[in-house]
């Protein structure tokens, strides 16, 4: 996809930062969601437990290489997103409430021209993506749980009070939804990154060394947006994964290895982020990443269950489903801290992630013509898109 796209993800990284970064705060019209908002609520289910938890554990697994793959995962990643995001926005339709649906099952039926073999392709695809969406819930509530141990919290009490928070919020709709996420993802990153770069300040002089240890550890062997054009839409894509994998995860994983916590014996890998954050900030420390991860765990819910409504409302071709479906949701919360094991919900996971990625892969390989078609008409239609906002650059520097 990268190579038939001419790697926009790099090629084009200065205009998507002017159109993503550049325009974070615009305002959205009336009624409308904004692409930042709409990105938020996409943050919000990328950034979650793993951005504190599975990158200490990548590295106690596979060393500080891990890191360095990690990004390279990113950087292809890029694409992927700004190639589903593109067909999702050319592929979707309005529901009987006049809300925008998407996603994977959008383009996926136009496999085989829309036909039923393609149809029958995209509700197996819609139902896997939704059944994924329980251990995902469950895993985050789980993950989480470890975390908040530390206030001394019941686990069961713990998932009833975070499904309470997420009820009240999914139940108030997807401008609710892009409202929350728009405000909260922000301000938990910033909070987040924060704490790292003064973990980063005080252990300065290891900075260096760990960044040399990513490169050379990774080869030594170690055990709903409202936008005028798709491809504006799928910019921001690129803005997603860079913001999750490249800024969030890296700050974590600097802040393992620059205070050596991923070397000390006896240290679980699941608390090595906080084991981080307690070397520089105390037992303060503890408290700062269990509410971090408390945050990070609220929006990745809210926004799972968004996007599994969406797939019960086009198998069930009425949004009361996507409502039925917010109950299951809620009540796997609960349910999981009855003493459920992590490691059975992780093999769920990837097991029915499978199922829905691997066609959505085959898809979006096979429709990557229409993408390039659609880059080709955002970025040379005379007058339009981005020669458009070539000239109003121009006629602006010109008038200052």
């Amino acid at each position: 996809m990268s190579l038939r796209l001419g790697f926009p993800q790099i090629t084009k990284l200065r205009y998507i930062c002017s159109q993503t970064f550049g325009k974070m705060f615009v305002k959205a019209e009336a009624g409308k969601i904004s692409p930042f908002a709409a990105a938020c609520s996409a943050l919000g289910s990328s950034i979650g437990a793993s951005n504190i938890v599975g990158v200490p554990v990548a590295i106690a697994l596979g060393g500080p290489g891990a890191i360095f793959w990690m990004w390279i995962i990113a950087i292809v990643g890029c694409c992927t997103k700004y190639v589903e995001i593109a067909l999702c926005m050319k592929y979707r339709t309005k529901n009987e409430n006049g809300e925008w649906v998407g996603g994977a099952f959008s383009y996926v039926k136009e496999l085989f021209g829309g036909k039923k073999a393609g149809r029958a392709i995209a509700i197996f695809c819609a139902f896997f993506t939704m059944i994924a969406g329980i251990p995902s819930v469950a895993s985050q509530t789980l993950s989480a749980s470890a975390q908040v141990a530390v206030f001394g919290i019941n686990g069961t009490v713990f998932g009833i009070i975070v499904a309470a928070i997420v009820a009240l919020i999914v139940f108030c709709g997807i401008k609710r939804i892009a409202s929350v996420m728009e405000k909260a993802v922000p301000i938990m990153a910033a909070i987040y990154l924060l704490g790292v770069i003064i973990i980063l300040v005080l252990n300065a002089g290891e900075i260096l060394p760990s960044l040399g240890s990513i490169f050379v550890y990774a080869f030594t062997p170690h055990a709903a947006a409202d936008v005028d054009h798709p491809i504006r839409q799928a910019m921001w894509g690129v803005f997603e994964v860079g913001a999750d994998t490249i800024l969030v995860c890296t700050a974590t994983a600097l802040s393992v290895l620059t205070t050596g916590v991923w070397k000390q014996p006896g240290v679980d890998a699941g608390v090595l982020g906080q084991a981080a954050f307690h070397t520089v900030f105390g037992a303060a420390g503890d408290y700062f990443v269990a509410i971090c991860v408390l945050l990070f765990v609220i929006t990745t819910i809210t926004v799972v269950i968004f996007y599994d409504e969406r797939q019960a409302e086009f198998l069930f071709k009425t949004p009361k489903a996507g409502v039925a479906w917010r109950f299951i949701a809620i009540a796997t919360m609960i349910i999981v801290t009855f003493g459920m094991e992590l490691t059975v919900v992780y093999q769920h996971n990837d097991f029915f992630n499978a199922l829905f990625i691997i066609p959505n892969m085959i898809a979006i390989i096979w429709l990557v013509p229409q993408v390039v078609k659609l880059q080709d008409e955002f970025f040379h239609t005379p007058g339009k898109y981005y020669l458009a906002d070539m000239e109003a650059k121009r006629a602006k520097k010109e008038t200052k």
